[in-house]
């Protein structure tokens, strides 16, 4: 087995800048390492790191970062090494924790054009896919793991799936290289190693071709997992409004088992952690066939869905908001146009400067101050009557979760706009003058407004 020439074919068909190799220090990221460097070595314009993360379980934590340390500097290679704390009160396993702190150190460290590299082998897919079987996965999860995948965009690339750890082993033996061995991988206690040390060899002494058959079922579960993600996205196009959102009369006459890989789509098209069997039927049982009258909500994670105006719409959940918060803007800062961030958690504030139209620039010469709506506000929308605030927001088209954050616009005390809803009587910009049209992006779970 070759593994540097192994590599070279998988990195071929990729445009990438720096190779970054995700280095516990075990047998396999090692062979990894090694595999790497010597790859390198045969291209002078490669560059290759090592990233170790020290999740400090172990009383041999120091040591291990260390080792990792000393072999990166053999070898020529950056060597990052970063500690993280993980919360031993978190409903979340140690092992969740110490994955998703594992990824988190890795998209700090990857740029976009980089690869990163993991070992996981031939034998590590078979635990993979036995674990997904056990737990009732489909297709989607059957597949497996990747040899070239995305996450946190990044670019994940295992060019080792179809090779076995007994190949891995041999390959190792043969460079004379050190590693080292984690004492947690003896303890049954966890999922994967109890499959390993305690399933998996009884399973082997019966079907040793087990690791070639599962890899390729997983294959043939991808195939039909892309097949049907096809088939769905096409369907799923017939049943989304032009803002994304789902239209309930036409899913209801959807079959349940269609309807369940519809509202799947939906929510990964929409960056949504994807909810458990149980709660997928809860939108649909609760949510999507509640009554016209009910305002039905499913949460699950930081996400919910609900229902508005005969729309299902995802949105994440966010904590309560300070009533009294207040954000002054600086005219000579948004007469340009620009994307004000509000308050965490509150979406932002999209300003574009327009003639003839939204807020007259001219009305604006005190300070602009944004608030949240603190109750018995009146307002007086241009070319409509006086009327409560609260009532505005009932005849807007601004679903209910989000009325109680939507920003108020101020000029000193003065209601002159409902950034995205409308601008005040006496406040809109007449022909030929300078106007601002505002818009509110709502919070949609992500770092950056949508545009």
């Amino acid at each position: 087995m070759n593994l540097p020439q192994l590599i070279k074919q998988t990195l071929s068909e990729l445009d990438y800048h720096r190779i970054v190799v995700a280095y516990s220090g075990g047998i396999d990221s090692t062979a990894m390492l090694l595999a790497c460097a010597a790859f390198a070595r045969e291209l002078p314009d490669q560059t290759v790191i090592a990233v170790h993360v020290n999740h400090g379980l172990s009383p041999n934590a120091e040591h291990w970062q260390q080792h990792c340390e000393l072999l990166s500097e053999e070898l020529g290679v950056e060597c990052i090494a970063r500690r993280v704390l993980l919360d031993l009160n978190s409903p979340l396993s140690l092992e969740e924790q110490a994955r998703d702190a594992r990824y988190k150190v890795f998209h700090s460290v990857c740029g976009s054009k980089d690869v990163l590299l993991l070992a996981h082998h031939q034998d590590d897919q078979v635990e993979t896919l036995l674990q997904r079987l056990l737990r009732g996965s489909g297709p989607a999860g059957l597949r497996g793991m990747q040899v070239v995948s995305h996450r946190q965009e990044m670019t994940l690339v295992r060019p080792f799936l179809e090779v076995s750890r007994a190949e891995i082993e041999r390959w190792m033996l043969e460079q004379n290289s050190t590693w080292i061995e984690d004492e947690s991988n003896a303890r049954v206690e966890f999922e994967r190693n109890f499959l390993r040390l305690e399933v998996l060899p009884l399973l082997q002494s019966r079907w040793p071709d087990l690791g070639k058959t599962l890899t390729r079922s997983a294959r043939l579960c991808g195939e039909t997992s892309d097949l049907l993600d096809a088939y769905i996205q096409a369907e799923l196009e017939a049943h989304k409004d032009s803002s994304g959102h789902l239209i309930c009369a036409t899913l209801m006459e959807v079959p349940q088992a269609k309807l369940q890989q519809l509202l799947r789509c939906w929510l990964a098209e929409s960056k949504v952690q994807s909810p458990s069997e149980k709660n997928l039927q809860r939108i649909i049982n609760e949510v999507l066939m509640a009554r016209p009258d009910a305002q039905p909500e499913v949460r699950w994670g930081m996400w919910a869905v609900s229902r508005y105006k005969g729309m299902l719409y995802v949105y994440p959940v966010l904590p309560e908001l300070d009533a009294h918060w207040e954000h002054v803007l600086q005219l000579d800062q948004i007469q340009e146009g620009c994307v004000v961030p509000l308050i965490e958690g509150n979406g932002f504030l999209r300003v574009t400067p327009r003639m003839g139209a939204g807020l007259a620039v001219k009305y604006c010469q005190e300070s602009l101050t944004l608030r949240l709506k603190r109750g018995g506000e009146i307002c007086k929308p241009a070319g409509r009557s006086t009327r409560p605030l609260k009532k505005c927001l009932q005849e807007s088209n601004l679903p209910r979760w989000w009325r109680s954050r939507q920003p108020i616009l101020y000029v000193g005390d003065r209601l002159v706009a409902l950034p995205g809803q409308f601008v005040s009587e006496g406040c809109q910009a007449l022909p030929g003058e300078a106007g601002l049209v505002l818009d509110w992006l709502p919070p949609n779970g992500q770092s950056e407004p949508l545009s």
